[in-house]
């Protein structure tokens, strides 16, 4: 079978059950299944070369496990993130492209601050996206890691191991704790992709694959940790240091009441990719 026959019908069975991203989900589970990135399948589709039997086999259990509600993420075993690709699996979060900006807004900060070797903290780390993102794109940057769930910690781990040689001069400690009551620093930044979802206000699939830790924020809007963290950050920050944090749209304008109730400066709301208010910065006082 041919690699448009291939992908065609499997899109059709995807969209038959219920997943409207079945032909981009198609193209990766083949991709995955003939160990070829979408480069190499384009070129075959092109040259009209035919899918080996065991590729079809296998791609044909994982459209079976898509069904079902499996991410594709978790199928392939992988996610992207910026410039790297993560490994992903049950316990872990699965990282989003809408937290890419949050990394790009230290990014920038440092640059405007002209920090080559800045220490960061990243709060709730999960699979580690964030940190090793820092790590691998500032010059020096010595990051920690703090995570409490020990599956999304096997991840945190695994990642670094595999991200190790690209760092370069910059170095990732994970630690195995609770955000809140973590008493590390100074850092010159802190930044959190913390749980913030109100209860019931993700998709089935959602909630049948993203751990509840990292996902649920608590209380009737979400809130309770994030709006916890905020001052914990605080703590953690050198004097004119930088704190960023991910939130709900609807959860922007309490964030940042929260960010000046805690002291911070310099607080604004950013959107992402959608034009909706998803993260928050602001400076710990000089």
């Amino acid at each position: 079978m041919d690699v448009g026959t291939l992908l065609a019908a499997g899109a059709e069975r995807l969209a038959a059950a219920g997943h409207p991203s079945g032909p981009a989900d198609a193209r990766l589970l083949l991709a995955h299944a003939w160990d070829r990135d979408g480069h190499g399948l384009d070129r075959a589709r092109l040259l009209g070369e035919p899918v080996p039997d065991p590729v079809v086999t296998a791609f044909t259990g994982y459209l079976g496990r898509r069904e079902h509600g499996e991410p594709v993420q978790y199928i392939a075993g992988t996610a992207p993130f910026r410039y790297s690709e993560l490994t992903v699996g049950p316990g872990v979060f699965i990282p989003r492209p809408e937290t890419e900006l949050l990394v790009q807004a230290v990014l920038d900060w440092c640059a405007g601050e002209h920090l080559a070797s800045p220490a960061i903290a990243d709060l709730c780390a999960g699979s580690g996206a964030i940190a090793l993102a820092l790590a691998g794109e500032l010059e020096a940057a010595a990051v920690t890691a703090v995570e409490l769930s020990p599956a999304a910690l096997e991840y945190t781990r695994r990642n670094l191991a595999a991200a190790f040689e690209g760092m370069g001069d910059s170095s990732v400690e994970i630690v195995a704790g609770d955000a809140l009551t973590y008493a590390g620093g100074p850092f010159d930044a802190v930044v959190s992709n913390p749980p913030y979802v109100p209860a019931g206000r993700v998709t089935a699939e959602v909630a049948a694959s993203d751990p509840a830790l990292a996902l649920f924020g608590g209380g009737e809007d979400g809130l309770d940790f994030p709006l916890r963290l905020i001052p914990r950050a605080r703590t953690l920050l050198r004097p004119g240091g930088f704190f960023a944090m991910e939130h709900a749209e609807e959860q922007a304008r309490a964030v940042a009441d929260a960010y000046v109730s805690a002291g911070f400066v310099q607080v604004t709301t950013h959107a992402d990719y959608t034009g909706r208010s998803r993260f928050t910065t602001g400076c710990a006082p000089v």
